[in-house]
């Protein structure tokens, strides 16, 4: 495994090094940073950020943290990415997701109706909508845990912005 870190470091080095003007580059740069444990991508994502002033930038950015289970920062993108766009559906699911895996039901709750608002029929809006509304004392008390982002984290090798 150390052995593909390593490897897939050097690729998006290598891919910055030849495209640093595209914001997926640095997203997936911070991807990388992220998968290998070798530091904070946050540097990688800003980049990504003032190359794009697209909301799904800040949406793409927002998956890849709830993906490595970074929830408040997945929180704050996917609400970057509402800051530009309101009206995309798959922002509110983001954010709603975002907010069910702090412990924030209710919250959680107003955006995936502002999905189903947006996208009436919208099978994801209404799955998440049944979810969190079967969720309990249980989520509010994982939902701390998580928010308390108990997980260690590195500093960043990502200071090539």
């Amino acid at each position: 495994m150390l052995f593909r870190s390593a490897a897939a470091l050097s690729y998006s080095e290598a891919a910055v090094a030849d495209r640093d003007d595209l914001p997926l580059i640095w997203i997936a740069r911070g991807d990388v940073i992220l998968a290998s444990r070798e530091g904070r991508p946050d540097g990688c994502f800003q980049k990504a950020g003032s190359l794009s002033g697209e909301w799904s930038t800040q949406w793409i950015i927002s998956r890849v943290y709830r993906y490595y289970r970074q929830f408040s920062r997945a929180l704050q993108h996917a609400q970057a990415a509402l800051a530009i766009d309101a009206a995309q559906t798959s922002v509110w699911l983001q954010f709603g997701r975002c907010q069910l895996e702090l412990g924030l039901r209710e919250p959680a709750l107003k955006s995936f109706q502002t999905a189903l608002e947006l996208h009436p029929q919208n099978r994801e809006a209404i799955e998440a909508m049944t979810e969190a509304s079967q969720s309990g004392f249980r989520g509010s008390l994982l939902g701390w845990l998580r928010s308390e982002e108990h997980t260690s984290e590195l500093q960043s090798p990502c200071n090539l912005v």
